[in-house]
This record gives C-alpha cells, sequence and structure tokens, in this order.
C-alpha cells in the first residue's frame, strides 16, 4: 500500500485509557505509513490488543499506571523528529484528507504553533472546535459560530491538534503537574505567550465522538470532576497569582458543598458525584495534594 503524502512529516500520538470501544474505529482512519504512538495509561480493557491488531506498525507503549494525558502524552512527544506532531483523543475519526489540510494550514501559516480542525459530532452537528480564553470563558456564554475560513484563535480543542515540533522543542510540552483536564488551555497560553499564532483550519474536519474514550462509571465521574477543579485553580495560581487562586477555591468550595449535600439529599446521586469531585478537587488545592 503507497504511503500516505504526508508520513515524512507528521508523526501521530494517541492517548488511551479504557478506550476499547472507540480505539478501532480512530486507528482505522489514520491514513497508512504514518508512525503513529499509542500510549496506554494502564488501561484494564482490551485496548492494547485492539490497537496492534488494528494498526500492526503502532508504537504501543503500555504504562504500568495512569499519568495522565499531558505526561502521556509528552513520553511520545520527547520521541518525534518530524517536523509536525499530530494528536487525536481516540474518540476521533479522521477524514481522508484531514491531516493534509492541517499540514497545508501550517505551511500557509509559518508562526503557528497549533493547528486545529473543525470538530463535528457523529451526527454531523458542528462541535466547539475554538474557545475564548479559560478566565474569560465563563463570562462569555455566545453560541459557537462556525468559521467560514481560517481562524486565529485564543484556545483550540484538545481532541485532535497538529502540533509544530520546533516550536514546542523551545518552549516545552504539556506541563507535568496537570494529570487531566486544561493541559490543552495550559498549552496553548504558552504558546501565545511565546509568540506563537493558533489557527483552526476549518477545511479539514474530524468527526469527535465526545466524551466516549473512556466508558461513564460514578467512580470515573468523581475522579473527572476533582482534576477538573484542581486544574483550573492551577492555571489560575500558573497565570495570574496565588491569592486570586484561593479566591476562587474558597467560592467554589462552598458552592459544591452545598450542591454535593442538596443532590444526595434528594438522590441525584450523578450530580451529586459530580459535585463531590469539585469539592474534593478544591480540597486538594488548599492542601497541596495532587489530586
Amino acid at each position: 500500500m503507497q504511503k500516505h503524502s504526508s508520513s515524512k512529516k507528521v508523526s501521530i500520538v494517541i492517548v488511551t485509557y479504557n478506550s476499547s470501544q472507540v480505539i478501532e474505529d480512530c486507528l482505522k482512519s489514520i491514513p497508512s505509513g504514518i508512525k503513529t504512538y499509542l500510549i496506554d495509561n494502564a488501561s484494564y480493557d482490551n485496548t492494547c490488543k485492539i490497537a496492534k491488531q488494528t494498526l500492526p506498525n503502532a508504537i504501543v507503549i503500555k504504562n504500568d499506571t495512569n499519568v495522565g494525558f499531558g505526561n502521556a502524552n509528552n513520553t511520545a512527544l520527547e520521541k518525534i523528529d518530524t517536523e509536525y506532531a499530530l494528536l487525536l483523543n481516540p474518540d476521533t475519526v479522521l477524514e481522508e484528507d484531514s491531516i493534509k489540510k492541517m499540514i497545508e494550514a501550517g505551511d500557509r501559516y509559518p508562526d503557528a504553533a497549533i493547528i486545529s480542525p473543525a470538530l463535528y459530532l457523529d451526527n454531523g452537528q458542528p462541535q466547539q472546535s475554538y474557545k475564548t480564553s479559560v478566565f474569560s470563558r465563563e463570562q462569555n456564554k455566545a453560541t459557537y459560530t462556525e468559521p467560514s475560513g481560517d481562524l486565529c484563535a485564543e484556545c483550540l480543542s484538545g481532541a485532535v491538534m497538529l502540533l509544530r515540533m520546533k516550536c514546542f522543542k523551545k518552549i516545552g510540552f504539556f506541563d507535568p503537574k496537570i494529570f487531566l483536564f486544561y493541559e490543552d488551555d495550559d498549552l496553548c497560553i504558552k504558546a501565545r505567550n511565546a509568540g506563537y499564532s493558533l489557527i483552526l483550519a476549518p477545511e479539514s474536519k474530524v468527526t469527535h465522538y465526545m466524551g466516549e474514550s473512556t466508558p461513564p462509571t460514578s467512580k470515573i465521574t468523581y475522579l473527572k470532576n476533582k482534576h477538573l477543579l484542581w486544574s483550573r485553580l492551577y492555571l489560575e495560581e500558573k497565570y495570574k497569582d496565588r491569592h486570586v487562586a484561593r479566591l476562587l477555591a474558597v467560592s467554589q468550595l462552598y458552592l459544591y458543598m452545598t450542591k454535593a449535600l442538596l443532590y444526595l439529599c434528594s438522590f441525584n446521586f450523578k450530580k451529586a458525584s459530580k459535585s463531590y469531585g469539585k469539592l474534593i478537587g478544591c480540597l486538594c488545592y488548599f492542601t497541596g495534594i495532587k489530586p
């Protein structure tokens, strides 16, 4: 089979955690000849077996423990010597020319550190592919607008990111302190602070089966929300200051303590699990214990 025209310019990195239900479709959508790294965060399902059966040439690295999304990506990024690295969530499916069009956009904008495609849900509806800054996002409730052409963005979705490697070899990859959530925002902020641009190239299209990388359970819901709030507070301290972060943490602590109790009293255990996770995330931040 003839190698894809981009095979010398890009390598692919996929991080998995119990992703057996989606990984096959993701790997099947990758064009032939592109070096692919799959970093597995100690899955207890058959993700790695499916990966090797579907894409035998994939380089599968199985971690003994779950080291988090950013750290798992860093494991592969440190090995890559191609011009670009394409980070894919396991619940994404590429169109035939997705990679080619992202690389073409990268060539049009040599100052771009990150190029991302337009994301679509499996029913064809557009998904939010670009975002405002994490610090103003909560105040900006505007409806998502699909771009008609290339867009210079504040933040791009971490579901699919094409990284220009020479930029990140200068400024570093993912922050190793962030286990999960907001690591893509942190990467975008770091790139912009270094003077690089972030480009959304809507001619490139990718389907994103949002939230299906790992099967939802009460434990997973709790853990995700714990890391979600801890990471949010960590970014406040990293890019603003500790005082601002602690003020936000106090308000969130009381908010989610109240919500967790109310949901428990109404036997809404799903929402109680979310609120309890965020409550613990706040407590972890205050005590300096990593969640």
